[in-house]
């Protein structure tokens, strides 16, 4: 009997337990995914359902297919507008979720890739996006280093000497670049006919001075950098045809040139700009008349360089060494009275920076093996 009853207490209370429980049902859903869509892009909605594991069909439906249409929860943008989209369960459980679909930015010019500045001055950079009825056409502005280089709005502004970059950047995340020089600002002078300049002072380092003479009789220009006599540098020296070259310092390579003095010598105006060398250079390099070129790295070996020059008067070719003494050149080439085409050799040093400065008349180029 008694067992009968131990029996029958342990039903009652199974059934007990089985009526009180019940069957878990799904609570709630929530969607996640990035809400800005640009036009024919898809994405897919990502469901998470409460209490975790359980899981229903879901029927899906987009406030306005013609902007963006909704299928197995991927969305698919159309046009520009803003569009609900909305999950709801087998059950009943719904949720939704705001889509707003968007133009991006395809493209993005600039009206400059590389400028060069002097201290103080200033530039406006202009961005064009396309396509034009892009959504969003705010741009970003930065500058790699803005003691140098500050930009707002596109407006560069020179700080001090150096390179910079500076960048237009949409929301999109397309980004393009232009690449800034700031030199020191020139010392330039200008007259017409014999001339004496005083208190010349320029830095120590590599300078070059940009000449124009405009006579068709003789004309000279010197430059002198010491106390005495021969301290000087014959810079331009011709006679019979205007002239425009550019020419080196070398009188202030070691040491800053304090008080130095440029003598003309001319009939006619002329111009005389001093500035710092600055900027690179890539082979091959070609040129008229009197230059000095941009600089270029060293490989640490015997280079070869094939010289070309179209002219009948006297020539000249050096190598000089960035940052070098005032006798850390090589002469290339040193000829006159005819073409000149051939091959020489120089050695470099491995990352040290070099320079040509051409003397003389005509076309000329220079290339490396």
């Amino acid at each position: 009997m008694r067992k009968n009853l131990l029996y029958f207490s342990f039903l009652l209370l199974l059934a007990f337990s089985l009526t009180g429980c019940g069957e878990k049902k799904l609570e709630r859903i929530t969607l996640k995914v990035d809400n800005l869509i640009s036009i024919n892009e898809t994405k897919e909605i990502e469901v998470s359902y409460e209490p975790n594991g359980l899981k229903e069909d879901i029927t899906w439906n987009s406030s306005d297919e013609s902007i963006a249409s909704i299928e197995n929860g991927i969305i698919t943008a159309k046009k520009v507008g803003s569009v609900t989209i909305t999950a709801t369960t087998t059950s009943g459980i719904k949720d939704q979720i705001n889509v707003e679909v968007y133009q991006k930015v395809e493209d993005l010019t600039l009206s400059n890739e590389n400028v060069e500045l002097y201290a103080g001055d200033t530039i406006q950079l202009n961005a064009t996006i396309t396509p034009d009825e892009a959504t969003y056409k705010d741009i970003t502005w930065s500058s790699t280093d803005d003691s140098i280089v500050t930009v707002e709005n596109g407006l560069i502004t020179a700080k001090s000497t150096g390179a910079a970059i500076v960048a237009a950047t949409t929301k999109d995340g397309i980004s393009k670049k232009c690449s800034v020089i700031v030199k020191e600002k020139p010392i330039e002078f200008s007259g017409s006919g014999d001339k004496i300049i005083s208190n010349v002072n320029i830095p120590s380092g590599e300078y070059v001075a940009k000449i124009t003479v405009n006579s068709t009789r003789h004309y000279a220009v010197k430059f002198y950098y010491g106390s005495n006599d021969y301290d000087y540098e014959l810079l331009v020296n011709d006679s019979g045809k205007a002239y425009s070259g550019t020419t080196f310092l070398k009188g202030g390579i070691t040491d800053s040139v304090s008080n130095g003095m440029f003598q003309i010598e001319a009939q006619g105006p002329w111009t005389i700009k001093v500035e710092k060398l600055t900027g690179d250079t890539t082979f091959p390099i070609t040129g008229n008349g009197d230059m000095v070129t941009g600089v270029f790295e060293g490989t640490g070996t015997r280079e070869v360089f094939n010289i070309s020059y179209n002219s009948s008067r006297h020539h000249a070719v050096k190598l000089y060494k960035y940052n070098g003494a005032e006798y850390d050149y090589e002469l290339l080439v040193n000829d006159s009275g005819k073409p000149y085409n051939g091959q020489v050799m120089a050695p470099t040093e491995k990352g040290a920076k070099y320079f040509f400065v051409v003397e003389g008349e005509g076309d000329w180029s220079i290339t490396k093996e």
